[in-house]
């Protein structure tokens, strides 16, 4: 017999490997976006479940090879349902509803295993061939997180632009003895003006007379030279332009650790920072007084890892049901109770630098403009602009509020910078100018007569060159304010354009 002259094997791993390869896919191609900490969870997760079925089938089929073979169609259907879907609604033929291709697709798996139970072979070749094949690709996958790992950048050394200056000046006699408290607020993909009129039919004038009124400097052509929020915070925190090719991580150790802080450190200052969901796996800020709420009071089933998993899977048409109300709960408890803390660091004693990033208006599309709850099917809808508008009319509303707090509840006028990282992006189901993601809000409330020094083309790469020349007598050069781009969207997707400067 042909089974004699094979040598016996008694394990059966395909199963196993299978099931957490589709996550370690996943970790490895967005390795700059998340960490390992975060893919655990779900690979923990993947493989019990996994376990459990192969256990069943085996008492089942009585054969723990053909039990194997099941167990593995069933991996790969089940991790595969999701990216067949979005294929089959992107090809436009055939738009199915989940309450046919699912039931469709467990009945084609049904088969396959009344095929293999009652198949006459036993599967051992297969199985052999299925385990090495498994070991491959996990293997494979492991060599690039490991590669990754190995060779991750530390931050660069030095100014990647000019000489930096002003950091020795603690003993200048220029440098105003009262310190203002300094709020830094960045609102994720918040739109230009410019930008709401012309393609949203949006008169965003209230708002932007409202800080004004307040006496806030509005720097109309302020632009941001990259689409990327993590190398735009970076720039502003570091005074410095950042090579476009920057890798993710470097930018995030570049945030987690910044010159901004360093400096107003010496001075000082308490550094405290208010963070979101986009920190979460990426970076851990080195303050002195940090909140998130998803690390206080979140879950890791609302990450965006999470949740692009669970939508390749057969979890997809239930996410919303399982996760929906979670997400919801969460983001807009995280987003109002981020915003209340912030409106509590004027009672928070001795000078301060207070850094927020807010995902706001930046999908997903939580709140209406009363701060309404939207719709889970709505979240991510660029579409209808509606729910773009009503998260920008909602962050709108939000901010007037903590402007009116900051400035009266501070014992001394503060500096308050609030800056989107970049404007809107186009993409496959929103058609904008493909340069209006430059475009960004850039307001600065300088006491003292500090606006005076103001401009309206300032980048963020110079706001706090310019705030510590005016506060604490350093003696930093402003970069040039760059205006060209250093990304389009070219084939729906973000590319490299290499320009001077």
């Amino acid at each position: 017999m042909v089974s004699q002259s094979l040598p016996k094997q008694d394990f059966v791993i395909h199963p196993i490997l299978f099931s957490i390869f589709p996550v370690l896919f996943l970790y490895s191609h967005n390795i700059g976006e998340t960490t390992l900490s975060l893919v655990l969870r779900p690979m923990l997760f993947s493989t019990l479940q996994t376990l459990l079925l192969w256990l069943v089938l085996s008492f089942l089929i009585r054969n723990k090879f053909k039990a194997g073979l099941a167990t593995s169609l069933f991996v790969v259907f089940f991790f595969s349902y999701g990216r067949l879907f979005d294929l089959l609604e992107k090809w436009d033929v055939f738009v199915p509803s989940h309450g046919h291709l699912l039931p469709g697709i467990l009945l084609v798996w049904g088969y396959c295993v009344y095929f293999i139970k009652t198949a006459k072979r036993d599967f051992r070749i297969t199985t052999k061939n299925l385990n090495k094949m498994a070991v491959v690709l996990v293997l494979v996958n492991l060599f690039t997180i490991a590669f990754h790992e190995i060779g991750k950048p530390g931050r660069p050394a030095g100014n990647l632009t000019q000489p930096q200056a002003g950091l020795t000046a603690l003993g200048n006699s220029t440098e105003i003895r009262i310190k203002p408290d300094i709020y830094y607020i960045i609102l994720d993909e918040y739109a230009h003006p410019d930008t709401m009129a012309q393609y949203y039919s949006y008169d965003n004038s209230q708002f932007t007379n409202y800080l004004v009124d307040k006496g806030f400097f509005i720097a109309r052509g302020s632009r941001t030279v990259t689409v990327k929020s993590q190398n735009s915070i970076a720039t502003s925190l570091n005074m410095e332009y950042l090579p476009a090719d920057t890798p993710p991580r470097v930018a995030y150790q570049m945030i987690a650790k910044s010159k901004v802080a360093d400096f107003l450190r010496s001075r000082g200052y308490k550094y405290i920072y208010i963070g979101s969901f986009f920190d979460i796996g990426r970076y851990k800020v080195d303050a002195d007084l940090s909140y998130n709420f998803y690390q206080s009071r979140g879950s890791s089933a609302v990450g965006d890892f999470s949740s692009i998993l669970l939508n390749t899977t057969m979890f997809k048409p239930f996410y919303n049901h399982l996760i929906g109300s979670q997400y919801l709960d969460y983001y807009q408890r995280a987003t109002i109770d981020s915003l209340a803390q912030l409106k509590k660091m004027p009672g928070i004693e001795g000078p301060k630098f207070v850094f927020i990033h807010l995902m706001l208006p930046h999908a997903n599309f939580v709140f209406g403009p009363e701060g309404e709850p939207i719709d889970p099917i709505n979240w991510s809808n660029f579409k209808d602009k509606q729910f773009y508008l009503g998260q920008y009319v909602f962050a709108n509303k939000q901010i007037e509020n903590v402007v009116s707090v900051l400035l009266q509840e501070s014992s001394s006028p503060p500096v308050i910078i609030i800056q989107s990282d970049h404007g809107i992006r186009p993409r496959s189901d929103l058609q904008v100018g493909i340069d209006e993601w430059q475009k960004i809000l850039n307001a600065y409330y300088l006491p003292d007569n500090g606006k005076d020094s103001l401009y309206d083309s300032i980048s963020p790469a110079n706001s706090f060159r310019l705030i510590f020349n005016l506060y604490f007598g350093a003696d930093y050069d402003l970069l040039e304010d760059l205006r060209s781009p250093q990304y389009q969207w070219v084939d729906e997707s973000w590319k490299i354009v290499q320009k001077d400067g």
